[in-house]
């Protein structure tokens, strides 16, 4: 626990001062992203701001394709880094201000070169595949997105899956601070996002 503590502090002491921290959070989708982007927004308080990198996705027509054995066709697939509208996702977070703290959450928000350079504190959710597709599932299906069962399992093996494997778990080499989120004992997930709140606001006076 110390040494995430002093690793934090390391961290913000080589920031800047400045109007804004920028944070990424990245990982899987069901790792707890957005979860995390809310308990650390909650415990900075003041003028903290929460965007979703998700607004960015293409329309379903401009999406890239993945071939699925289970439809025997190839479908819209979320999970590429070219399903996001970049231009536009870049411009807008270039241009992001007035905010004592801005959180990005996507899935890739370590991926692009462009956004990591925008961030002074990068962030990657670990969790395990197994777990985040459970979680996922059980999500979409109370949320009535994804289809039935069946079909979010298919869906979840055939893209979900590799995609993260391929191009969002390699973005975990970039992170500043890694939380892991498997279990749901979340005392040592809070603790770092306490202390890490903490260290901000004492950054920040």
């Amino acid at each position: 626990m110390n040494s995430s503590k002093n690793k934090i502090t390391k961290l913000l002491a080589a920031i800047p001062h400045k109007p804004q921290i920028n944070i990424a959070i990245a990982g899987g989708s069901g790792s707890g992203k957005s979860t995390i982007a809310n308990l650390l927004k909650d415990a900075v308080g003041s003028n903290t701001k929460i965007f979703s990198l998700d607004k960015f996705f293409k329309n379903a027509d401009m999406l890239p394709k993945y071939y699925s054995n289970y439809h025997q066709s190839y479908q819209a697939d979320y999970n590429q880094p070219s399903s996001l509208k970049l231009s536009k996702m870049f411009e807008f977070c270039q241009n992001v201000s007035g905010y004592d703290i801005a959180i990005f959450d996507g899935h890739f928000a370590l991926y692009y070169p462009q956004l990591r350079q925008l961030m002074d504190i990068k962030i990657f959710v670990d969790c395990k595949i197994t777990t985040m597709l459970k979680r996922r599932t059980i999500r979409n299906l109370a949320n009535n997105y994804g289809g039935n069962k069946e079909n979010i399992f298919y869906y979840n093996q055939e893209c979900v899956k590799p995609s993260y494997q391929q191009y969002i778990l390699p973005t975990k080499k970039y992170a500043d601070i890694i939380i892991n989120n498997n279990s749901n004992n979340t005392q040592i997930r809070d603790q770092v996002i306490k202390q890490l709140a903490q260290q901000i606001k004492s950054n920040s006076n």
